[in-house]
C-alpha cells in the first residue's frame, strides 16, 4: 500500500493529540496536508477525532480506508475509500 502513495516511509507519519484524536497516516504534498484513517467497519462514520484532525492539520482531504466496496462522502473533505481501490497508481490529488 505504501508504494501507492509514491512516498518513502519517512515521509509518512502518525498524528495524535493528548485528548485522543488521531489519524493513522499523515503526509504532505504540493503544499497541502493529507491523511488516512484505517477502519475495520462495514460503514465507517465521521467522528469527533476526524473533525479535530481536519481542523488541527488543515487537511485538504481525509480518507477512511475500509474493507467495503464503495466510496462515499462522509463530510466536506472526508470520504471512504475501499481497500480494493488502492493499487499501484492510486492518485489522491
Amino acid at each position: 500500500m505504501i508504494m501507492s502513495f509514491g512516498k518513502r516511509h519517512e515521509e509518512l507519519s502518525f498524528w495524535s493529540t493528548h485528548s485522543g484524536a488521531e489519524v493513522d497516516l499523515f503526509w504532505q504534498e504540493h503544499g497541502k496536508n493529507w491523511a488516512m484513517e484505517i477502519k475495520y467497519a462495514d460503514a465507517p462514520r465521521f467522528t469527533p477525532s476526524m473533525a479535530s484532525a481536519m481542523k488541527d492539520l488543515d487537511l485538504a482531504h481525509l480518507w477512511i480506508l475500509y474493507p467495503g466496496d464503495r466510496a462515499y462522502p462522509l463530510a466536506p473533505g472526508v470520504s471512504t475509500l475501499p481497500l480494493t481501490h488502492i493499487g499501484d497508481s492510486w492518485r489522491y490529488e
